[in-house]
């Protein structure tokens, strides 16, 4: 079920002022304050990756959100206190660091290939091969048992890369981003917030159908996260993000939106998000 379907996404950018900007390039303001740079045109986003390691080989990743203020603050991503209510569930990977470097206990099996198709009556999923899969111990959630929660997805290992990355350049760390190892482009979905155009990222997905559907990598984990339905920020680790199924149709209708207009390839599905980083206090969550 759409409703049921838990994503672990990270918030970029806002289009026309919707969000209370740390910086702003090419007139679109950034929610996100480790953000490099922006295309909106063609919707992606640069941002500081860092080195990790699977079983002795090497993993990298991208850090959106922390549950800890100062700890956000330090990384200049989001600050979400409502990850920490997933600590002592699956959603939420036990990982190790030394030397600034995370040790995963879980990784992806990232598909080397992608395609998708509407079944016969326009809905997903139609056949597609396997999308890329988390394995049991995996999850974008981490902790180190400090107490704090990163949203860290993974963004390639040994098997491949992320649906989403468009580039990775390890060559030049970005200033002012400790244990920075480079810098990823990854590309993002347009969608809404309080009738406000925004940007961001698709990283997991709980539901098989949704991640293919996406480009996003299986995270079957992240359904135990706690609080479906509700927003509590004092027992959820979840905000709603809604889908439409059998939106307007065509691409050029200015009111077009959907995933079945996505998976025919008219443009993305404008989900409508319940939660904002900086707006409604810290009831936001990523998940």
């Amino acid at each position: 079920m759409l409703l049921a379907t838990v994503l672990a996404l990270g918030a970029v950018a806002a289009l026309g002022g919707a969000a209370i900007p740390a910086s702003a390039q090419g007139g679109v303001n950034f929610v996100l304050d480790s953000v490099l740079r922006v295309n909106p045109e063609e919707e992606t986003v640069t941002v500081p990756v860092y080195r990790g390691t699977f079983a002795g080989s090497q993993v990298h990743y991208i850090v959106t959100e922390s549950s800890n203020k100062e700890d956000a603050e330090r990384r200049k991503v989001n600050y979400t206190p409502k990850l920490a209510n997933a600590l002592g569930t699956r959603a939420v990977q036990k990982v190790t660091r030394a030397n600034g470097v995370v040790d995963f206990s879980g990784t992806v099996r990232f598909a080397s290939t992608r395609s998708l198709r509407a079944g016969s009556d326009g809905t997903p999923p139609g056949t597609t091969p396997p999308p890329s899969e988390g394995d049991a111990n995996y999850s974008p959630l981490i902790t180190t048992g400090n107490g704090t929660v990163l949203n860290a997805s993974q963004v390639a290992n040994t098997s491949g890369v992320h649906d989403s990355l468009v580039s990775l350049d390890l060559g030049k760390p970005p200033a002012g981003f400790p244990n920075a190892a480079g810098e990823v482009t990854l590309g993002t979905f347009g969608g809404f917030y309080d009738g406000s155009d925004l940007l961001y990222l698709h990283m997991d997905g709980s539901s098989l159908d949704i991640a293919t559907i996406e480009g996003s990598t299986f995270a079957p984990n992240l359904n135990s996260a706690p609080g479906l339905g509700p927003n509590d920020r004092e027992t959820s680790a979840r905000s709603a993000i809604i889908p439409i199924e059998n939106g307007i149709e065509p691409r050029n209708d200015s009111e077009r939106q959907g995933l079945q207009s996505f998976l025919a390839n008219q443009g993305d599905p404008l989900n409508v998000t319940q939660t904002f980083p900086g707006k409604g206090g810290d009831r936001y969550s990523p998940v």
